[in-house]
């Protein structure tokens, strides 16, 4: 099959749905299928010459576009991104236009990224403004003309959309990958703007006019089945990464300080709904017992500045082994996984929690909250928090995850045997399983 897949996080932040895409990508890729990206890279050439300088420089800017997202077409477009550029398009008509790059693999250069696993691109500008400003009638006729165009069996929206099946063409089915109902299930989300209604929209949409639904979890799929009881949903959950079988150890401890297997981590987007409020209280209450550093990795989200005002608020010697990473290097990352004693993760609510699969990977022991689908990832293998509201049963927990050998020694053999479970073998499996129900 021809699978096109898309997703707005495509032009904005591509870490989390990054992830979970090119794993997609990577399983439809290795089951045989011809797989693609829907990018929102302008269909007119930046270079109009020599046949294979173009295509050399196209696929510099497919990689750039991919790191980068939209800030990458500041020398394509004219002004960029802007309201009045998108409003001359629509006024042109040229939002209907679009293109067909077939991705080379001797063209791609440096590390390898979701590039490496495309066997081509779609180029159709602005689309993307269209899909996330639920603009229902402009995107689904645009990604309908593309799936008519070039053969599409399948589009594939990484999450939910407002696209339906029945506007791609009788020979394309719509496939809907859903993580979880955040936006319509906490209060713990952005409040001031329309993100609630948009997202109920986009997962009803999804609900009831895809052809095939995937969800990470039997937590997100039971939430979705709670007003959808018709919901047919195929649970694929997701893949703990390998890297700790490719990485090197980086220079990011002696960068900050930190030695090996005495400190504690939390690495994820530094957001209110992640409960690192909590968590400084928390780290407060029992710094002097446990006397060792909080790192917290991740690049700020929702609700970041409340977290820097806690943070402001704590007594200067607690904030003086607090630290705060910001986003860091793939590379980066996982050294700090490896050499933590702990992952604290007291998070309110996760899709499935791939963090602690991958701390679970270095053989670190995991503290974190039973809720949402968190416990579907840790099973037996974590330190279960049952009230992350509630701070004291955070800080006693921190004590017995840094202070109690015996606890740490099974969550660590628990762990390593966990995170099997996620392989990357099992979840092809499960999404090829899922990809077969759609054939015809």
């Amino acid at each position: 099959m021809r699978i096109l897949f898309l997703t707005v996080d495509a032009e904005e932040n591509m870490r989390g749905i990054g992830a979970i895409m090119k794993n997609l990508i990577k399983a439809a890729r290795e089951e045989g299928h011809e797989v693609g990206l829907l990018t929102g890279i302008p269909y007119k050439h930046a270079y109009e010459g020599s046949a294979e300088l173009r295509d050399r420089v196209e696929h510099i800017h497919l990689q750039h576009y991919l790191i980068e997202g939209r800030k990458s077409f500041r020398y394509m477009i004219p002004g960029g991104y802007r309201k009045r550029n998108l409003l001359k398009y629509m006024l042109r008509l040229k939002f209907l236009q679009h293109s067909f790059m077939p991705v080379r693999q001797d063209l791609l250069s440096g590390k390898r990224t979701l590039a490496y696993e495309l066997d081509f691109i779609v180029r159709a500008p602005f689309i993307y403004q269209f899909i996330s400003r639920n603009k229902s009638r402009i995107s689904r006729k645009v990604v309908g003309r593309i799936s008519r165009a070039y053969n599409i069996d399948v589009v594939f929206a990484v999450s939910p959309t407002v696209l339906r099946g029945k506007d791609l063409g009788s020979n394309t089915k719509l496939a809907t990958f859903i993580h979880d109902i955040m936006p319509v299930d906490m209060i713990e989300t952005p409040a001031d703007n329309d993100t609630p209604v948009r997202f109920a929209r986009q997962i009803e949409t999804a609900v009831d006019e895809s052809d095939l639904l995937m969800a990470n979890s039997e937590d997100t799929a039971n939430k979705v089945r709670a007003f959808a009881p018709h919901a047919k949903i195929h649970v694929v959950y997701g893949v703990a990464s390998s890297a700790k079988n490719e990485v090197t150890d980086s220079a990011i401890l002696e960068i900050k300080n930190l030695q090996p297997d005495s400190y504690l981590l939390f690495a994820a987007a530094v957001e209110k709904r992640k409960n690192i409020e909590g968590l400084f209280e928390a780290y407060t209450l029992v710094y002097d017992e446990i006397n060792m550093p909080l790192v917290i990795v991740g690049a700020p989200g929702y609700g970041f500045e409340d977290i820097v005002d806690k943070y402001d608020s704590l007594p200067a010697h607690v904030r003086d082994h607090i630290l705060f990473t910001g986003y860091v290097s793939e590379d980066d990352k996982f050294t700090l996984f490896k050499h933590a004693h702990a992952f604290v993760f007291p998070s309110y609510y996760e899709g499935i929690g791939v963090q602690i699969l991958e701390a679970m990977a270095y053989g670190i022991p995991v503290m974190t909250s039973n809720k949402g689908a968190l416990p579907e990832a840790g099973g037996d293998a974590a330190l279960y928090i049952n009230n992350p509201y509630d701070t004291r049963e955070i800080a006693d927990a921190l004590v017995r995850i840094c202070k109690d050998t015996e606890l740490r020694k099974t969550l660590v053999e628990k762990g390593m045997n966990r995170n099997r479970e996620f392989s990357f073998d099992k979840f092809k499996e499960r999404v090829s399983a899922a990809l077969n129900s759609v054939k015809d």
